[in-house]
């Protein structure tokens, strides 16, 4: 449940067989048993330390009765972030932590998911053109400081109910984990609205593309194109100053822009 298959950066390093080595993606079939106490089959674990080994899934889970604590690291890609109204588009998101707080509440149906609250954090926060992200800083203990030598920042979230709909009622906790590790990436790309604004933050940061998350999308649509590489085009973006010497790095023209926003006209939020 807790790693996908081929989620270790060393493909040579030694295996240990326990329950660390496949702790998000792999569902493991078990007898159906009920418990008064769903808590009492609940594997607590912190692997924050190996994390630069593991390319995604829970490094740390624990718990106070219904109260559960996590951070689950995801790997970096291009996904198809949703308007608010209508159309999508692809975009690239670098690699990312998410700390989660909520209660399982046990009920006749099973066990109901209530967010408490959620955390994002990322060598790259101010360029993260997430919707539902807090402008400015948070902290969270549970995520680490740092990893590969860069500082983790973090950012709080507006969550709603989105994750508790996402995630639904369970019939144990392990189906409540499995769920909620496939929520994510549905929670941070769709069902956004105009409540926040695009991350302004230090120096380049998401809103100095655009003020609004649709152009701002569109804008690193090209640059996904210019870079495919997503760790590299964060990286790199992070090294400069300005929007403008971003384009000019990748050879991107507002011409390109304007061609690209007719072709997603679709695209509405």
């Amino acid at each position: 449940m807790f790693y996908t298959n081929n989620t270790i950066h060393h493909p040579d390093s030694p295996r240990h067989q326990d329950m660390l080595s496949w702790l998000s993606g792999k569902v493991i079939r078990m007898r159906n048993q009920h418990s008064a106490d769903a808590n009492s089959i609940f594997p607590q674990f912190d692997i924050r330390h190996m994390e630069e080994q593991i390319q995604q899934g829970f490094l740390y889970a624990d718990r106070d009765r219904d109260l559960y604590e996590i951070v689950f690291k995801h790997e970096g890609g291009i996904y198809t972030q949703h308007g608010f109204k209508s159309g999508s588009i692809d975009i690239p998101i670098p690699e990312f932590y998410l700390y989660v707080r909520f209660h399982l509440i046990s009920g006749s149906n099973g066990l109901t998911f209530d967010t408490e609250k959620v955390v994002i954090g990322s060598r790259y926060r101010n360029l993260l053109p997430l919707s539902n992200i807090h402008s400015g800083d948070s902290y969270d203990h549970r995520i680490m400081g740092q990893s590969q030598g860069q500082s983790i920042d973090c950012a709080s979230m507006c969550f709603g109910d989105a994750l508790d709909e996402l995630v639904g009622t369970c019939p144990d906790v392990e189906m409540a984990f499995h769920r909620l590790a496939n929520s994510i990436l549905p929670f941070l790309l769709t069902g956004g609205n105009n409540d926040l604004s695009v991350y302004d933050g230090y120096g380049l940061s998401a809103s100095s593309f655009s003020d609004t998350f649709r152009s701002c999308w569109l804008w690193y649509h090209l640059l996904a194109q210019a870079e495919p590489d997503v760790e590299t085009l964060y990286a790199t973006m992070q090294q400069i100053d300005r929007k403008s010497e971003v384009l000019d790095h990748y050879d991107i023209t507002y011409d390109d822009f304007s061609v690209l926003s007719d072709a997603y006209e679709d695209l509405v939020n």
